[in-house]
């Protein structure tokens, strides 16, 4: 059965030592973004936060208007759920699975996923993971002797938590650079550097990530002008702001507005 037939092993084996080999889950996803396309020259692959979720989006190029997607939609879908089983646990399952075809599973597919709902008809296929699983090491990291690795992982990602929490407060304002954040934290540049290269991660993508954060809720909660949210966020105009915005979603702020009042 195509739902249950494709394991982690059947990735290349560079994917599979990028990813068993990454710090934490979401440095594995984020390689796995960056290796989709190695893995199959039309597979597109991207994050996109949602609440406390975050879902691991896929589309096939040159697929839109196609009949019986639902076959390759299912790979597409099963192969992330594979790889976040490497970090959570091998039963794991999403509490969503979506298809962009207009498919439903049988009751059969759907009791081997009896905590799972199933949606269809999506701009692309999609699963959710919840964030709080975001900073879990490689299970097979932690079940070993290692303690000083997984203890320094797990110190690195609470400090990124404070400071994603902290750095909110100067979206209005001047951000803070680096060197400001370090002397903050009372430790080097270079310290600060290092954790966050343990973790997958550079300051400018925390920044980004948090200026996302930030216009996701506004496109979402709000009816402030696309221009008005990009200069707020620091950039010069809406054409900066658009491209910014794409790289993380791959869709363009009116777009994702548009979903998002769709999908309520």
């Amino acid at each position: 059965m195509v739902s249950q037939g494709i394991r982690f092993e059947h990735l290349s084996k560079v994917s599979r030592e990028l990813i068993s080999t990454a710090p934490t889950l979401f440095c594995a996803l984020r390689i796995t973004c960056a290796r989709a396309h190695f893995e199959d020259t039309i597979l597109c692959t991207h994050l996109e936060l949602h609440g406390s979720s975050l879902r691991v989006c896929t589309r096939l190029k040159g697929t839109t208007g196609l009949q019986h997607l639902e076959h390759a939609q299912w790979l597409q879908n099963i192969l992330p759920i594979e790889i976040i089983r490497q970090f959570i646990n091998p039963k794991w399952a999403p509490e969503t699975i979506a298809f962009e075809a207009r498919y439903t599973p049988s009751l059969d597919v759907q009791a081997q996923w009896p905590k799972t709902r199933f949606l269809s008809g999506q701009p692309t296929s999609w699963i959710d993971v919840p964030v709080r699983y975001l900073g879990l090491p490689p299970a097979a990291l932690k079940l070993g002797a290692d303690s000083t690795r997984i203890n320094e992982l797990s110190s690195s990602s609470q400090f990124i938590e404070s400071l994603k929490m902290m750095l909110p407060a100067y979206l209005d304002g001047k951000m803070p650079t680096v060197d400001d954040v370090a002397e903050m934290a009372n430790i080097s540049t270079r310290s600060l550097q290092r954790i966050l290269s343990d973790l997958g991660s550079g300051y400018r993508d925390i920044l980004n990530i948090i200026k996302f954060e930030r216009a996701a809720q506004l496109l979402k909660d709000t009816d402030i002008k696309i221009i008005d949210i990009a200069l707020s966020l620091g950039y010069s105009d809406a054409a900066h702001f658009t491209r910014a915005f794409k790289k993380m979603t791959a869709s363009s702020p009116l777009e994702f507005r548009i979903f998002n009042r769709i999908s309520e």
